[in-house]
C-alpha cells in the first residue's frame, strides 16, 4: 500500500490495484555489469550497458514499455514499444541510443534523465505507470546527472614537488555538477583531495614515494582524464 501512494501522488494514470515497483541503475562493464556511481550516468556506461530495470509485481503473460524526460513530470515519452514480461520479476537493460533517440528526450550532458515504466496485463490493459526508483538520485529526487565529460588536467603550481606538499592542480571538470570526491592518482599511489575551490582548481597533499606521471583525476560520475602534464 506505501507504494501505491506514493505512485499515485506522482502519476495521475495510475489504477488501484497495480503495485508494481521498478528500480534502476545506470550500469556498465558487460557482463560484469558494474554500477556507475548513483544517479549519475558517465563515460563508461554511454560506451557500455546503458540502464538496467529490474522490476516486480508485474503481470505473467503481459507486458510493459518504458518512458523518460528530462524534466520529472509533465508529458512521458515513449522510449521502448511494447516489450512481452518474461514473467512477474524480471529485469532489462535499455542502452543509451534507445533513450536518446525517444521524442524530446535528450542523453546530453547536463540533462537530468527520468524514467518510469507502463504495465500492461495480457489484454493490453494499462495496470499503471510505475516511476523508477534510483537509489541516492541526483537531486535528492528519483533523476540520472548525464555527465560524460572527462575531467581536464592542464597545469600544476609545481611540477617537481616533495612529499607532503600541497599541490594546486588547474583544469576543469573538478566540481560540475558536485566537487570530485575520490583521491587524485600519480603513477597509480593514491593522495587525498585536500580541496576542490572551484570546477577548475582542486589541491592535494602528496606522500611518501618516487613518480613521474599525469595527475589523475576522477569526477562525482566517475569520469577520468587520460591526459595531462607529468608531475615529478
Amino acid at each position: 500500500m506505501k507504494n501505491s501512494i506514493i505512485i499515485f501522488a506522482f502519476l495521475s494514470t495510475f489504477l488501484i490495484g497495480q503495485s508494481a515497483s521498478v528500480q534502476t541503475a545506470a550500469r556498465a562493464g558487460g557482463a560484469s555489469t558494474a554500477q556507475v556511481p548513483n544517479g549519475y550516468y558517465n563515460i563508461t556506461a554511454s560506451q557500455a550497458d546503458g540502464w538496467t530495470f529490474t522490476v516486480s509485481g508485474f503481470v505473467a503473460g503481459g507486458s510493459y514499455r518504458v518512458k523518460a524526460n528530462n524534466d520529472g513530470g509533465g508529458t512521458w515519452n515513449n522510449v521502448t514499444g511494447f516489450v512481452s514480461n518474461p514473467g512477474t520479476a524480471f529485469s532489462f537493460t535499455v542502452d543509451e541510443s534507445t533513450v536518446n533517440g525517444a521524442t524530446n528526450v535528450a542523453v546530453a550532458d547536463g540533462n537530468r534523465i527520468f524514467f518510469q515504466v507502463q504495465s500492461f496485463n495480457g489484454d493490453m490493459v494499462s495496470q499503471g505507470q510505475v516511476a523508477a526508483t534510483v537509489s541516492s538520485g541526483y537531486g535528492g529526487n528519483n533523476a540520472f546527472y548525464i555527465d560524460r565529460v572527462r575531467p581536464v588536467v592542464s597545469s600544476y603550481d609545481d611540477q617537481y614537488v616533495k612529499s607532503g606538499v600541497t599541490v594546486t592542480v588547474t583544469g576543469s571538470g573538478f566540481a560540475t555538477p558536485a566537487n570530485a570526491t575520490a583521491q587524485v592518482t600519480v603513477g597509480g599511489q593514491s593522495y587525498d583531495i585536500v580541496g576542490v575551490a572551484n570546477d577548475n582548481t582542486l589541491t592535494f597533499t602528496t606522500g611518501a614515494g618516487n613518480f613521474k606521471d599525469v595527475v589523475i583525476v576522477t569526477d562525482k560520475a566517475g569520469n577520468k582524464n587520460t591526459s595531462g602534464p607529468q608531475l615529478t
